[in-house]
């Protein structure tokens, strides 16, 4: 003789309690069975809560209104922002520690520093570091509890970038550790969109930084164009060097006195790491 089967046990959410209480009082009323089977609840279920139902009502009223004034407050809020471009992201960059006095006295000076420069041929250049494998920042985690990266965090590539005040930009200067990287193999590194250099710290090295700016006055001798280009003070960054179409000028103080947040671009700064999250897969991103 075969067992009956065991009805699966339902606990029924505070929305289902009130719909079953809804059906109750429908016309025609339907009988305990049959809520019992519509909501796969035993009916001395039904029961109790049809016998807790003004309270079970009451609840489900609190919880719409509460809901409901949720809704409203974040569409409020929602269409402020929209009207007048707020949002939230990330503070980024080191603007935020320019010393602001030396910006002002420094821009002052700048219109007989560019005296003779037309403003595409006023350039920035500056480096970064790119930790493309690096693990985000933050996390959920239970309080007292710690989270530390691992190898991965730390490698990273250094990248050179240079544009002018009308926004045209040179070929970037990246450099690995890496002289020849698997995913180069079979890959002309002429034909890169970048100069690739390497060395066992992937940092910028006087040596790469000459190369490259010999290349870039290379460029702009065959162009018949004579550049202005600001650069920090960097120890990297050598100051004997007399080129042809490319003239260098240091800004004052340490390298992070003046950005070219502040003084050059008076463009948007983009968050790098979201930008290069957007970016599709690249054979040129490799171990």
């Amino acid at each position: 003789m075969s067992r009956p089967v065991k009805r699966q046990l339902v606990e029924l959410s505070l929305s289902d309690k009130g719909k079953l209480i809804k059906d109750h009082d429908s016309v025609p009323k339907p009988l305990q069975r049959e809520l019992a089977e519509k909501y796969k609840v035993g009916k001395s279920t039904v029961g109790d809560i049809l016998r807790k139902k003004d309270t079970y009502l009451q609840q489900f009223q609190l919880n719409a209104n509460s809901s409901k004034q949720r809704f409203n407050t974040n569409c409020k809020l929602d269409r402020w922002k929209s009207r007048y471009f707020v949002h939230a992201f990330k503070v980024t960059g080191e603007s935020a520690s320019v010393d602001t006095t030396t910006v002002e006295e420094y821009r002052t000076r700048l219109p007989d520093i560019t005296k003779g420069y037309t403003q595409a041929d006023i350039f920035n250049c500056d480096e970064t570091g790119l930790f493309y494998r690096a693990l985000p920042d933050k996390t959920f985690g239970v309080k007292d509890q710690s989270c530390k990266g691992g190898k991965n965090a730390k490698e990273r590539l250094t990248v050179m970038f240079a544009c002018s005040s009308t926004g045209e930009k040179l070929k970037p200067l990246v450099i690995g550790k890496s002289y020849n990287p698997r995913c180069f193999k079979n890959v002309n590194k002429g034909n890169l969109p970048v100069t690739y250099y390497s060395n066992k710290k992937a940092w910028m090295t006087t040596n790469a930084f000459i190369d490259w700016l010999r290349t870039v006055n290379t460029t702009m001798r065959l162009q018949r164009r004579h550049i202005l280009m600001f650069l920090d003070n960097a120890s990297s960054h050598s100051k004997e060097l007399n080129l042809s179409n490319l003239t260098l000028k240091f800004l004052p103080g340490r390298p992070v006195m003046i950005s070219i947040e502040l003084l050059v671009l008076p463009c948007k700064n983009q968050n790098m790491r979201e930008v290069y999250r957007q970016l599709p897969p690249s054979p040129y991103v490799c171990d």
